[in-house]
């Protein structure tokens, strides 16, 4: 839940400037010096909810690690056009499949444009957010709505699907609370 206090503090701020601004002896609208000023600032009617939204922010090291070794921390690249944060899974001694995790911001898609990966795409809704999910090739994706044209992923793969989605799954609880909403 995002804090209201932050902009009623600038009203607040703001307003105490104005009225001081004012003297008994002048008639008209009080202005700041400098011209007039707005107390609360709007983003752009054309920027995006994701628009500086870091995907390492939607989950930690040790959140991912709680399913799977990872090999050290985070790496931050661009995919395409999305922004992506991974973690390579460490397979230590073990010859086992380990999982490696992604986040992936897209803000030139959103969950209807999901890719099918071999198993389908499953539609859903909660809590007043889509979300698609797309499994195959020994991974699983769960796109989380942000807003029509936009979205974030959470990308498990090198494990059995199933797995994956599980895994996914688990992941997208921890991280969904963190995504802007559109």
């Amino acid at each position: 839940m995002r804090s209201s206090r932050a902009p009623l503090v600038v009203l607040a701020t703001a307003s105490a400037f104005v009225l001081g601004a004012c003297s008994q002896g002048e008639n008209g609208t009080p202005e700041a010096e400098g011209g007039p000023t707005s107390a609360v600032s709007q983003p752009a009617a054309d920027e995006s909810p994701l628009s500086g939204f870091d995907p390492c922010s939607a989950l930690t090291t040790e959140e991912v690690a709680k399913h799977g070794a990872v090999k050290g921390g985070p790496t931050r690249e661009t995919i395409g056009t999305a922004q992506v944060c991974s973690w390579d899974g460490d397979p230590g001694h073990s010859t086992k499949d380990v999982p490696s995790t992604a986040v992936a911001v897209r803000e030139n898609g959103g969950v209807d444009q999901m890719t099918d990966f071999g198993r389908g795409v499953q539609r859903s809704s909660e809590n007043g957010r889509e979300y698609a999910q797309s499994a195959g090739n020994g991974g699983c994706t769960i796109a989380i709505s942000v807003t029509k044209s936009s979205r974030v992923d959470i990308q498990v793969s090198g494990i059995d699907d199933l797995k994956a989605c599980d895994m996914a799954n688990a992941l997208v609880e921890v991280a969904e609370p963190r995504i802007p909403q559109g």
